[in-house]
């Protein structure tokens, strides 16, 4: 037992090397909690990666997702103290009040840090159609990385344009639901697969994160006055729709 007055014993000290550094640099911007000026010269620079992440860098960067992914939950919507339905009957509450801990438990997996190591060892702009990254084995908790992960490429319009053509965004439901407006290209990409979204995990973001997409549409809609070229507004209401129509019948199917 430690004694009451008796000194905490002080965090080891975690040593990262340059390129591990500039990768956890760009998670953080990407969890929203470091500036946009520090993380874009990263966004273009080239790196050679390591054969593998050490031991230190594992251990910041699965600290950073789960408390960087839960904090931007909560500031989302989860801490709004709303009524939802649990098992047919409304439960009110913050999130973490209507759900148990077994059903809101992030899980990432090995791919999700494929891809920040494959962003910060490459120039997106220039590399985007080189990478082979299938969005198959994501995890839930993944996809809301990839979706944070693109929301801050966005901001950079090279890689916000470069972003657009990659699967690994195209086909993530959330991408596709904050930014139906972004993925217009002829073929639009198919409706991504809504039924994980429907319950458990899934649910419980889409829930946290309903004022994010309400945001989204409510400007898509307010700006759709200052589109003065047919064609686009053709292609953006056609992918609007498109995407919007799968997703409800998928729900429906669900219900």
């Amino acid at each position: 037992m430690t004694e009451p007055n008796a000194t905490p014993e002080p965090k080891p000290t975690r040593t990262v090397s340059r390129f591990e550094a500039n990768l956890l640099r760009l998670l953080r911007y990407f969890l929203k909690q470091g500036p946009f000026d520090q993380a874009h010269p990263l966004l273009h620079a080239t790196l050679i990666p390591p054969n593998c992440l050490s031991a230190d860098a594992i251990h910041l960067i699965q600290d950073s997702l789960a408390k960087g992914c839960i904090r931007y939950l909560v500031a989302s919507g989860g801490w709004r103290n709303e009524k939802f339905l649990r098992q047919g009957q409304p439960k009110p509450g913050r999130i973490w009040d209507r759900s148990p801990l077994s059903e809101r438990t992030l899980r990432f997996g090995p791919q999700i840090v494929e891809l920040l190591i494959w962003i910060t060892a490459n120039r997106l702009p220039e590399k985007a159609s080189q990478l082979d990254l299938s969005s198959e084995s994501f995890t839930i908790a993944d996809q809301l990385m990839v979706f944070l992960i693109y929301e801050g490429l966005i901001h950079d319009q090279e890689c916000s344009l470069a972003a657009r053509t990659i699967s690994v965004f195209s086909s993530n439901p959330l991408c596709r639901l904050a930014y139906p407006d972004h993925f217009t290209a002829q073929p639009i990409p198919p409706v991504p697969d809504f039924s994980p979204w429907f319950q458990g995990l899934g649910a419980i973001i889409l829930e946290a994160m309903q004022p994010v997409f309400s945001d989204r549409w409510l400007f898509l809609e307010r700006t759709k006055g200052q589109i003065g070229d047919w064609n686009h507004m053709r292609e953006r209401g056609h992918a609007e729709g498109q995407l919007f129509v799968g997703y409800v019948r998928q729900g429906v199917q669900r219900m």
